[in-house]
């Protein structure tokens, strides 16, 4: 096993989960008015909460999700996975795969807060989370294309 990939991986790994953590968090999280961000003054609080910057938000949050979703990679081939963990892992393998669990999370999130205190669910929210996460795919796979030149240009110019 390749061992400076194999960290890579597990960084990307673990960035991963603390984003969703802290995705997950904001998301669900029950909003009662200002004592969500009690460090942060009233005028500078009404100017996050406007509409602009709450989608300009879920776009960043999941757009930094999915890149790095994205980014994670496939699991060696000689992984010491089994079982479902396999099939798992297989099935996510698949840059499709990822895209449609992205794209599924944030409909069940806006769902979710549906019956959350101070939350509200909108299309809006949908479609900003969504556009995030579609401009990471595009930027995985611009980095992808990138990566995969890279090596050719090198034999070309020797």
């Amino acid at each position: 096993m390749n061992a400076p990939r194999s960290l890579r991986r597990r960084i990307f790994r673990a960035i991963f989960f603390l984003t969703l953590c802290a995705v997950l968090y904001l998301a669900l999280m029950p909003n009662a008015g200002h004592a969500r961000f009690k460090i942060v003054p009233e005028p500078m609080y009404r100017w996050l909460e406007a509409t602009w910057h709450d989608d300009f938000g879920n776009i960043v949050a999941f757009g930094f999700l999915a890149l790095v979703t994205f980014l994670i990679g496939q699991p060696d081939a000689g992984s010491e996975n089994s079982g479902i963990v396999a099939a798992f892992h297989g099935w996510l393998a698949d840059r499709n795969a990822r895209l449609a669990c992205l794209l599924a999370s944030v409909v069940t999130i806006e769902i979710l807060q549906i019956w959350i205190p101070g939350r509200t669910s909108s299309l809006r929210d949908v479609c900003s989370g969504w556009s995030g996460i579609f401009a990471a795919r595009l930027l995985a796979e611009i980095l992808d294309a990138r990566v995969k030149s890279a090596p050719s240009a090198e034999l070309a110019k020797e």
